[in-house]
């Protein structure tokens, strides 16, 4: 696999702004030598502060901030693709809950349908080769569900007889 850094995965980025990119490429490059534990603790406070500047900017939403990542996925898919290979994508939709986050705001119903967390949702695509090498990310979409209104269930409803019209 070609070498992968920081400058490769984020130059490109949409961030509108230079800082922020280069910001983001040394992020990058911190979690690629300390990628395992909790993000505080492989960036430590000053890249802990960065990032939290860097994701609070209202401007850059996910796709912006994954963009860079996605062209360098895209050279990866011309340089290792070998003719008449198919490139897989693998999609997954998930819930993170922050139920217990009391405070959080801008949260949205988890939980099949019932309303029972607060949470978001992500739907995400991996890109890799028929052998299972992974290339890239190449889609990630988060979005916080409409809250669910109190009263009947889906199953309630569904009870419900249509009343045929009367002439």
């Amino acid at each position: 696999m070609p070498s992968v850094s920081g400058f490769t995965e984020m130059s490109s980025a949409l961030l509108l702004d230079r800082r922020r990119n280069r910001c983001a490429a040394l992020l990058f490059d911190i979690l690629l030598v300390n990628h395992t534990g909790s993000f505080s603790a492989a960036v430590g406070d000053a890249g802990r502060q960065a990032a939290h500047r860097l994701f609070k900017a209202k401007n850059i939403k996910p796709s912006a901030m994954l963009s860079g990542h996605v062209s360098a996925c895209n050279e990866r898919v011309l340089s290792l693709r070998q003719k008449d290979e198919y490139i897989l994508f693998a999609q997954d939709t998930t819930e993170t809950n922050f139920t217990s986050l009391r405070k959080t705001t801008g949260l949205g119903s988890i939980g099949r349908g019932t309303g029972s967390g607060k949470g978001l949702e992500s739907h995400s695509a991996l890109a890799m080769l028929e052998n299972g090498m992974p290339l890239g990310v190449v889609h990630l979409d988060i979005w916080a569900r409409k809250p669910v209104v109190p009263g009947r269930t889906s199953k309630e409803k569904a009870k419900t007889k249509i009343k045929k019209p009367t002439s």
